[in-house]
């Protein structure tokens, strides 16, 4: 039988919990017994090597630089999880735990990846993620049994969005679900295609994808295994940031109520669906636009900021009618205004959101890498000569003044005779 329940940042485990029988894993980033305890660890003080320790629990640490640690135990229900089925549930791939011992697995990605799903409400940011496990199947002589459900655990970190500061931990262990089929959550990707056929698209080990400035970037945002052809994907904002903080201060927007922001010179194009098709069934599930490559600047010293840029959209789903269209026409020029999910009215409202799996590169064009690599060594050149010269010419001059005299010595003997 599942637990059930939450805990937030800082709850205190029980001593049974922090018998772990072997293996100790030390707990990142805690120093002191009160950092320990409010990182959720185990702490022991005569312990010398490892005095605080990950328990038999669930561990989640939301990290200030914008990852997650998922610390799953093998021993924190009443019966044995079976480790090796445990996986993270909307992972793309290349997201399996970095540790893993007889008693432990440990998980560690960046917020944005891993099938993290992303949601503001109020001025706080919850980032979520899911973990799920299969069934251990006994074997016997004439069939096979399973006294196990499927274990399912949902975490969640809460930042404070205006500075980014973890503020609290969340860990659901649900029920075992019910025989019925129920109405989930909504599911959203935001994921840049290699070209503009959108055939392909980078996977999460591509990023930080590398782009050259005013190459475009194709961008494409699909809801996500849902089959009614009735949905309309809707994207409110986009925009762009230099930190995985889609509040950072320093942003540039790309999207405004659906629309192009029109204080671009390189205008973002909205690139059209058309119909149905074998390999595209819900057009309306996706939206598609590319955005030319562009580089932060800092106002105060107007030098190029060097780094990555994160790409955000605010989302919802809608069921069109006849009366009310699901999305914009983008006739009239759209300017920067203020995001329609930062200002409700009882400021509690809260919309999807969606990003990159991982920040993109824009960097200056290779032709001019090319230029300036190019004049370096045509400068050489023109230092190889002049040194040449310089050492050759005095040298010459010295040659010539010998032979001038010999000749004119020759010439004296001669007249004599």
């Amino acid at each position: 039988m599942h637990p059930s329940g939450l805990y937030s940042i800082g709850s205190p485990l029980t001593q049974e919990q922090c018998q772990v029988s072997s293996g100790k894993i030390p707990c990142a980033g805690s120093l002191g017994q009160a950092e320990c305890y409010q990182t959720g660890c185990c702490y022991d003080e005569r312990d010398q090597t490892t005095p605080c320790y990950y328990g038999n629990t669930v561990t989640v640490q939301c990290l200030r630089d914008g990852h997650f640690i998922l610390v799953v135990s093998r021993d924190m229900l009443d019966y044995p999880i079976v480790l090796d089925s445990v996986k993270l549930s909307y992972a793309q791939g290349g997201c399996d735990p970095v540790r893993k011992t007889e008693s432990f697995l440990v998980f560690h990605f960046p917020l944005t990846h891993c099938g993290t799903t992303i949601q503001m409400t109020g001025g706080r940011l919850i980032y979520e993620n899911q973990l799920v496990s299969g069934v251990e199947i006994l074997r016997g002589p004439d069939g096979f049994i399973t006294r196990d459900s499927t274990f399912i655990l949902n975490t969640r970190c809460i930042f404070n969005a205006t500075d980014f500061l973890p503020v609290q931990v969340e860990v659901f262990f649900p029920p075992t679900p019910a025989p019925v089929i129920e109405m989930g959550p909504l599911r959203f990707e935001l994921r840049i295609a290699t070209d503009y056929s959108y055939s392909s698209y980078y996977a999460d080990a591509d990023y930080p994808v590398v782009k050259i400035l005013r190459d475009p970037v194709y961008v494409e945002v699909r809801v996500l295994q849902r089959m009614d052809p009735s949905l309309v994907l809707v994207l409110h904002e986009c925009w762009a940031t230099p930190t995985p903080n889609p509040l950072e201060k320093l942003q540039w927007p790309i999207l405004i109520d659906g629309c192009p922001f029109e204080g671009d010179n390189y205008r973002t194009q909205m690139v059209p669906m058309g119909p149905a098709t074998s390999q595209l069934q819900f057009p309306d599930h996706y939206q598609r636009f590319t955005i030319a490559t562009f580089t932060f600047v800092d106002s105060a010293h107007y030098m190029v900021l060097d780094g990555l840029v994160y790409l955000f959209c605010s989302l919802s789903v809608c069921h069109p009618s006849h009366l009310q269209p699901c999305r914009n026409t983008c006739q009239m020029p759209v300017a920067a205004r203020s995001r329609r999910f930062l200002k409700t009215g009882n400021g509690t409202e809260s919309l999807d959101l969606v990003s990159t799996y991982g920040g993109v590169i824009f960097q200056e064009s290779s032709q001019t890498l090319d230029k300036q690599v190019k004049w370096k060594k045509d400068m050489s050149s023109s230092g190889d000569v002049a040194l040449i010269c310089l050492v050759a010419l005095p040298l010459v001059g010295v040659i010539l003044f010998v032979v001038v005299i010999v000749l004119w010595k020759k010439r004296s003997r001669v007249t004599k005779l």
